[in-house]
């Protein structure tokens, strides 16, 4: 439906919605997306997955969702994105250490 309405759309925010891994598929359709919150949705690693298809993503806020090192490696095929948020998630303090090696540029935030 958002994809229907709002095509060109660049920032979203669906915090504290009923949004799931499966509704992520729809999200990806939106080509200029640039900014994506999923704060304290239902998310988890097979959503990640699909986020990380989401090449125009700069910006991409994570917390307090179902996601875990394995996910959480996978958002680094997003080659545009600079900010990643993971607050109060699973993802370990060894997954962090490994990815802002690999992603130095990144800013990541835990």
């Amino acid at each position: 439906m958002i994809v229907k309405q709002f095509p060109g759309l660049e920032v979203l925010r669906l915090d504290r919605t009923t949004v799931t891994d499966k509704n992520l598929g729809e999200l990806g359709r939106l080509k200029s997306l640039e900014q994506l919150s999923l704060f304290r949705t239902r998310i988890s690693d097979s959503g990640c997955s699909k986020l990380a298809k989401m090449s125009t993503l700069r910006k991409l806020s994570l917390d307090q969702t179902h996601i875990t090192d394995v996910g959480f490696k996978a958002l680094g095929q997003i080659s545009k994105l600079e900010s990643l948020s993971v607050w109060k998630t699973q993802v370990t303090d060894e997954a962090a250490a490994e990815f802002s090696q690999l992603y130095p540029n990144m800013r990541l935030n835990r």
